[in-house]
């Protein structure tokens, strides 16, 4: 890309300037210096550490110093209304918005918001630009790349070649899976991850199993060989290749985790405490009195818990991890709330209880094929056919209770695999955080 500027982009240390009544932090713009010198990288900033904003900033960069870059920024549904916003208080600059509930067409506007799902309607338009323009591409919650039979890594994929820069988006951390991690390392670096295959042989650990296969149009029964992935390998090498593309950021904490001596200031170590105990003041309709700046710091709070709850934090042994349990803990230990709060609202957990025991009893008396059509709309970019084996996998290591009823030996078995990591010192009782009385 030729440069038409008479501005050293090298040696801007405060790239500020460049947005609306905004002041960027040294994180934001040391992040900007790497994506603006770099064809394609990973920005895993934490939340809270203005990532929209860093890359706003970073296409600023790229239309000034060639005017004829177009760029896509693409953002989950969820995030449309808070990327407008935030386009807003940054930039005057005119975009063109491709959405669901939403279009803005496309009329020359150097700037293009589209959400994931609809970036395939779009392909053509990203077609005919690149063949006129440079294109560059910031993808959002790029963590939902994970999986390349979905459409939303198959649609990316197919324009990839197109995009002179493309540079994924997340503060989710990718540890989801191997060949996930390899999927989105295959589009942010594909010359040094062109084979899921050798990336396989290189870091995991493989051993031979043999399984017996029953052919559906003849009905004969063969054996077949496949690798299974048992361990994994040189994760040394792999961190420090993985340094190398990504961009990380986030708070630190101290390595003893305990609350008080964290590098947090007060406002967010009330605001965690306040988080981890579920405190908002509510109207009378159960929502929040006004949308303060202290109501979306609660917000990013509970998402680091809700990342924590649905396992995305899998690595126990990271501060922020280490910081949140103990938080937890400690109010658990002061009596000052409870694990489970149901008391105040049965008729709502009974009815939550109801739909999912109809629903369990639904899938224990359907195919896999029933299953995964009544769940599609649910996962839009999923085949049919791809939900249905999602489904038997699971039917066939039989993953779903009869009921919702916790047994204590399953409570037992919940509490060994964190007592292994070495977050419980010692198991809680049964009967005082498990209740059986909505089972029906």
């Amino acid at each position: 890309m030729e440069q038409q500027q008479n501005i050293d982009w090298k040696i801007i240390e405060d790239f500020s300037f460049l947005l609306k009544d905004t002041k960027l932090t040294p994180e934001q713009n040391r992040a900007i210096q790497i994506l603006t010198r770099k064809r394609s990288r990973i920005l895993s900033y934490q939340a809270g550490l203005g990532k929209t904003t860093i890359c706003i900033t970073a296409a600023k960069v790229y239309h000034i110093r060639n005017s004829n870059v177009k760029t896509i920024f693409v953002f989950p549904k969820s995030a449309r209304a808070s990327f407008k916003k935030e386009f807003a208080n940054r930039t005057d600059d005119k975009y063109a918005l491709f959405s669901t509930d939403e279009v803005i067409d496309y009329n020359g506007q150097d700037y293009i918001l589209c959400e994931n799902m609809y970036l395939e309607k779009i392909v053509p338009l990203i077609e005919d630009l690149a063949d006129k323009h440079y294109i560059a591409c910031f993808y959002d919650e790029a963590h939902c790349l994970q999986d390349k039979n979905s459409n939303l890594h198959k649609t990316i994929s197919s324009i990839k070649n197109r995009l002179t820069i493309f540079h994924a988006v997340t503060a989710t951390p990718l540890i989801n899976s191997i060949e996930g991690l390899f999927n989105i390392l295959n589009l942010v670096d594909p010359e040094n991850n062109s084979s899921w295959y050798v990336f396989r042989n290189k870091y995991c650990l493989l051993k031979q199993k043999k399984a017996k296969i029953k052919s559906k149009k003849t009905g004969k029964t063969f054996e077949r060989k496949f690798d299974e992935i048992v361990g994994y390998k040189n994760l040394d090498e792999l961190k420090q290749y993985i340094d190398t593309i990504c961009i990380q950021g986030g708070i630190t904490y101290n390595l003893n985790f305990i609350y008080k001596q964290t590098d947090l200031d007060e406002k967010i170590k009330t605001q965690y405490r306040d988080a981890s105990k579920g405190v908002f003041k509510l109207n009378k309709d159960n929502q929040p009195e006004e949308v303060t700046d202290d109501i979306k710091a609660y917000g990013a709070r509970l998402h680091d818990l809700q990342r924590i709850v649905d396992g995305d934090y899998c690595d126990l042994a990271t501060n922020k991890t280490k910081l949140l349990l103990f938080q937890i803990k400690e109010i658990n230990k002061k009596n000052k709330v409870k694990i489970i709060i149901f008391e105040n609202n049965k008729d709502i957990i009974q009815g939550y209880s109801n739909a999912i025991n109809k629903a369990l009893k639904y899938i224990h008396s359907n195919n896999a094929l029933n299953v995964a059509e009544k769940i599609s709309s649910y996962f839009p970019d999923s085949s049919i056919n791809d939900l249905e084996k999602m489904v038997k996998n699971y039917m066939d290591i039989d993953a779903w209770f009869d009921t919702t009823e916790i047994t204590k030996k399953d409570f037992n078995h919940i509490q060994e695999i964190i007592e292994n990591a070495g977050e419980l010192d010692k198991k809680a009782p049964y009967n005082k955080l498990v209740t059986t009385k909505y089972v029906k």
